[in-house]
């Protein structure tokens, strides 16, 4: 026989009778098999299969996640010249030099308390906190209302009270407008009695006018009147940073990703319209 070209005559050292095995998937050749065995075998086959399947899909996952992120980053990449919506004003925007700061001074800071008793931060200066007031508002609008009790009622402070209309309990709402812009940071509410106080309650706004479109600014559930005569609700904006850093650096991959992901226009600043489009997609992903 010829083999690369070269004349064999004969093979003079007998070749070793190779004994079927069979291969189970987990690294062991057998040359027999019992029934009993040849089951488990099969089981172990089958198990293994099954570990490989589920690691492929998720490694699909993952990259097909990977892939939706690159083609966001794409098309801010191209969208760079094309600007359709500028930030109009500087009190609509973010810098995000702005923000890193204000993030490193909050870790860096250290509070203690000077002669006066104030607070004070690491370079000595009077700690700022959010100092609250009451808000003027005037209703513009509500779902229903009993006309013993109308929804104007409650422009006066600490003494107003609105009641729904009869067998209405569900998703009914009431609209205060602001008279002047402001950020609302806790809500007072006079309690009844436990079957007519409201008890989940959920937070609106809309940044154009009083008639939407609205977006949550948060939830609340009114606990049961315990010798108390009102429930109070506050909300702190910034205990969100955390969560939103984390769930924006996972979706992109790093820092550096997610600046770019949010800076569409290549300015250092983002738009409010541009932070609301990508908090929507980080919903849609979790």
């Amino acid at each position: 026989r010829r083999a690369c070209g070269e004349q064999v005559a004969s093979i003079t050292k007998p070749l070793k009778r190779l004994r079927p095995a069979v291969f189970l998937g987990v690294g062991h050749a057998v040359d027999r098999l019992t029934v009993a065995e040849q089951q488990d075998a099969l089981e172990l086959a089958q198990m293994a299969l099954s570990d490989r399947i589920s690691l492929t899909r998720k490694v699909e996952r993952k990259l097909r996640a990977f892939d939706r992120r690159w083609d966001d980053l794409r098309r801010s990449d191209a969208n760079t010249s094309v600007v359709s919506e500028k930030p109009s004003t500087k009190q609509d925007r973010v810098s995000f030099s702005g923000i890193m700061k204000y993030i490193h001074a909050k870790k860096q800071s250290k509070t203690s308390v000077d002669d006066d008793g104030k607070p004070q931060d690491s370079t000595g200066e009077a700690a700022r906190g959010d100092v609250g007031h009451d808000l003027p508002f005037s209703i513009v609008a509500w779902s229903s209302v009993n006309p013993e009790h109308p929804a104007t009622n409650l422009q006066d402070a600490y003494k107003g009270r609105w009641e729904s209309a009869a067998s209405c309990v569900r998703n009914e709402f009431v609209v205060m407008e602001l008279k002047e812009p402001g950020t609302v940071v806790a809500v007072e509410l006079l309690i009844g009695d436990v079957m007519s106080a409201p008890r989940r309650c959920r937070l609106q706004y809309a940044p154009k006018s009083a008639g939407g479109p609205w977006l949550d600014a948060w939830k609340f559930m009114v606990e049961e009147p315990t010798g108390r005569s009102s429930y109070r609700s506050e909300h702190k904006y910034g205990s969100t940073l955390r969560t939103f850093h984390r769930a924006i650096c996972s979706y992109c991959g790093n820092e550096d990703a997610a600046f770019k992901f949010l800076d569409v226009h290549k300015s250092g600043l983002v738009s409010l319209a541009d932070m609301t489009k990508a908090c929507e997609q980080l919903q849609q992903v979790r």
